[in-house]
């Protein structure tokens, strides 16, 4: 943590990334985006209806579609 901000430094949110995605936990990886943060998911499979995600709360639906291994599931 940043002793100024009380903030995860960019390591220790890389690192969170990284273990939650090799865990296949992606509700906990949607938790790391910023609330107002934007997303471009041009390369999305299965293509969702939009390529656009404006908000952590519009990421979240795309990412609990993936297995545990990170594939669409289904």
């Amino acid at each position: 943590m940043s002793a100024a901000t009380g903030a995860p430094t960019p390591r220790e949110l890389f690192e969170a990334l990284i273990g939650h995605i090799a865990a296949g936990r992606w509700q906990q990886v949607a938790d790391l985006y910023a609330r107002h943060t934007v997303a471009e998911l041009s390369f999305a499979l299965p293509a969702p209806a939009s390529d656009r995600a404006e908000g952590r709360e519009q990421i979240r639906p795309y990412l609990s579609a993936l297995s545990p291994a990170g594939w669409p599931a289904g």
